[in-house]
């Protein structure tokens, strides 16, 4: 059987091979049509990469009455350098971002981090708006409809409980986006558009809304790093059991900025990712380490102990596929190696 595919002036009309029981499938091409569609259907949902949604929509996860394809809309492809930020358009793919020669230039850890992340084949079709915006996982969440059908719906599936914590009050899987991290480091924001105008807000709040809110119409069209010509210097680091293969059991970004000839103190922001359902940021870790470096000697041991008691403070661990739970506390120790790496490129 076959849905016609019939779209306003200024799209693309195609005619695709569907069931019944398939979502229909638009592709605009602009952003403007692509929010219009959006906001027009009570259930959308759109499809950049597909290396993620498209496995949740066969295990039934999600049914939405339509797809809109993005593939076609170039203003989300666009690597730029503007006058105070690198702009990296949403359906950039991990590929390009670890390739591209400003990203490399000014932003290398970003770069590591977009190289990290699945296999070549997965890296030429996944984007950065699908790794931000990915979904969460559990062992729960991320199983087929016919096995989810012998329990009640969790938080995230618009039930009342979350099976991995059942006095928890919110889900609990774990978000797992490798990019996260040393965005958020390096204070990026996302560009969004509502229809109307286009926004900005930090990536954390971005993420936040993704993982704990609604869908409401606003499509990522990009994020925005500011330009950092002040000896800034940023790392990223990953545990997996095959590394890029697998979903990390930890990620880190740190991104630091040195004092300024103007007076102004130094800064440091470190994020952990993949231990909770929202990237960590260390805030007390970051103020030891600061003043650390204005002894003559910094020490490490004490530094490295915060840390790792901060991190299991702040993380929310939970059974997954293949990982126990002594393998994924274990995981906290990146955040040691993370900072001995940072220290280390400071010669301290």
């Amino acid at each position: 059987q076959y849905w016609k595919v019939i779209v306003s002036t200024g799209m693309e009309c195609r005619e695709v091979p569907m069931t019944t029981d398939d979502p229909r499938y638009m592709v605009p091409d602009s952003v403007e049509s692509a929010t219009n569609l959006f906001t027009a259907e009570n259930n959308a949902a759109y499809l950049a990469g597909g290396t993620d949604l498209m496995p949740h929509l066969r295990n039934g996860l999600y049914r939405p009455s339509c797809l809109i394809d993005l593939e076609k809309v170039d203003d989300l492809k666009k690597v730029e350098e503007r006058e105070d930020a690198l702009f990296i358009g949403a359906m950039t793919n991990l590929a390009r971002i670890a390739e591209e020669e400003p990203v490399n230039r000014l932003f290398p850890s970003v770069a590591r981090a977009a190289r990290s992340i699945g296999t070549p084949q997965i890296r030429n079709v996944a984007t950065m708006g699908g790794n931000l915006l990915q979904e969460k996982r559990c062992i729960y969440l991320n199983q087929s409809e016919f096995w989810r059908e012998n329990i009640v719906p969790c938080h995230r599936l618009g039930g009342s409980c979350c099976h991995q914590t059942p006095k928890a009050l919110e889900c609990r899987a774990i978000y797992y986006s490798d990019l996260a991290p040393i965005l958020m480091a390096y204070e990026a924001r996302a560009v969004v558009f509502d229809g109307l105008s286009y926004g900005e807000e930090t990536i954390g709040d971005l993420i936040h809304r993704h993982c704990h809110g609604t869908p409401d119409g606003r499509l990522l069209t990009g994020i925005l790093i500011p330009h950092r010509y002040d000896g800034s210097s940023g790392i990223f680091m990953k545990y997996g059991v095959r590394h890029a293969i697998d979903f990390a059991f930890s990620n880190v970004g740190i991104r630091f900025t040195p004092q300024k000839k103007d007076g102004k103190g130094a800064t440091l922001a470190i994020v952990v990712g993949a231990v909770a359902p929202v990237p960590v940021r260390l805030v007390e870790t970051e103020k030891e380490v600061l003043a650390e470096l204005g002894k003559p000697v910094v020490d490490r041991v004490r530094i490295f102990s915060l840390a790792h008691r901060e991190l299991q403070s702040r993380s929310a661990t939970i059974r997954e596929f293949t990982v126990s739970l002594k393998g994924k506390q274990n995981a906290l120790l990146i955040i040691m190696d993370a900072l001995r790496a940072f220290f280390n490129t400071l010669g301290r």
